[in-house]
């Protein structure tokens, strides 16, 4: 029994230790623009490197937002702005539709019901290269190119299909009879949807919120080729920093900590709602 539990304890003890340095080799490269946003430009270009600063500065963040800065200056704000309001924009429509297909596609059984949830599937797994040019060429015939309703309207496409099979699913789980008892109570259907099935499914519309304002913040292709000068975002706005004179590391590294840091935060927060919505869609779908 001695022996059996040592063997035991040193598996377990090694398995700790190769998750461990698989978290490191995983963390560092974040933990390397933490410690490169609070450098100034010379520590950044030195051999050996730096780990740490031994004048730490905030030149780098008070950079990003200063609008009146110099010429390698390159201001965050507009970027932010930008791209929380075609997130914002796209996410909110996106998830209204997207519920409300969700639900008919799970409440309503028609010969081709199976047939367009694979449809939706297709269209989503279609690689955005493949689009950009139609929807450059559409675009610019509608005088919408390097507009944020471009960005909003292409990022609706991309994540509908997303949200309706996630909406479909969590619809599944719950009961028709408890619609069927509001229909008979003198309930409207909009009354059901809006009281009893849309409350129910909570972590679902988080679920389907969350990955679609994710991608909306993260996309880079779209919004490089649609937008040219008006409309920038944020990883568009990340790719100035890299200048035909120099990197700028210190300010591309605050940059990155801007774009990071709220992602986080507001995935802590909502977690509760996200671990339940992604283990019911898991199990009961």
């Amino acid at each position: 029994m001695k022996e059996s539990s040592v063997n035991f304890d040193f598996k377990a003890g090694l398995v700790y230790v190769v998750l461990a340095l698989l978290a490191t080799i995983v963390l560092f490269p974040l933990l390397w623009m933490v410690l490169s946003s609070f450098k100034h430009q010379v520590e950044q270009q030195l051999w050996p490197p730096v780990w740490i600063s031994s004048h730490p500065t905030l030149v780098n963040y008070i950079k990003l937002v200063d609008l009146s800065a110099a010429t390698y200056s390159i201001p965050i704000l507009p970027g932010v702005l930008n791209t929380i309001i075609i997130g914002f924009s796209s996410t909110g429509i996106t998830v209204i539709i997207g519920s409300i297909a969700g639900y008919g596609f799970s409440r309503y059984k028609f010969r081709a019901n199976g047939y367009l949830l694979i449809l939706a599937l297709i269209l989503r797994i279609l690689p955005p290269i493949n689009v950009v040019i139609p929807l450059y060429v559409v675009f610019r015939a509608l005088g919408l190119l390097d507009t944020r309703l471009c960005l909003i309207i292409t990022y609706l496409a991309f994540n509908l299909p997303f949200v309706i099979w996630t909406m479909t699913i969590f619809f599944n789980t719950i009961p028709k009879d408890l619609d069927e008892a509001a229909l008979i109570d003198g309930c409207s259907r909009v009354k059901v949807i809006m009281k009893i099935t849309l409350p129910l499914s909570v972590p679902g519309v988080v679920v389907a919120a969350v990955f679609s304002f994710l991608f909306c913040w993260n996309e880079f292709l779209m919004a490089l080729v649609l937008t040219q000068s008006k409309v920038k975002t944020l990883p568009l706005t990340m790719m100035l920093y890299r200048t035909d004179r120099a990197i700028l590391w210190g300010e591309m590294s605050a940059a990155t900590m801007v774009v990071i840091v709220p992602v986080i935060i507001f995935v802590l927060v909502i977690q509760k709602y996200l671990v339940a919505g992604l283990t019911l869609g898991g199990v009961k779908g």
